[in-house]
């Protein structure tokens, strides 16, 4: 829970594009909260197909594998430089 708030948090003070700032919201909203029924489904499938400590530890590999990514590829975690436009 203390990640989802801290993420919110990052996000609204980060976007610095006032008309962009609720489309940013919608997206990390629909990724982080609204794809939880889909994996859901998916991992509840897998875990009566294999086993639930099994469906588990390829969910651990999956994360596993992306943070190595992410940390081999430290520059996809840096912040865009978005340009400032004024729409009215």
């Amino acid at each position: 829970m203390g990640t989802l708030t801290a993420g919110i948090r990052y996000v609204r003070e980060n976007c610095r594009v006032a008309w962009l700032r609720g489309r940013v919201m919608a997206l990390f909203v629909l990724c982080f909260i609204g794809m939880q029924p889909f994996s859901s489904l998916a991992f509840g499938w897998l875990g009566g197909a294999i086993g639930p400590e099994s469906a588990i530890t390829i969910g651990a590999i999956v994360l596993l594998i992306y943070a190595t990514f992410l940390l081999i590829k430290p520059g996809l975690l840096q912040p865009r430089k978005i340009p400032i436009h004024n729409h009215r």
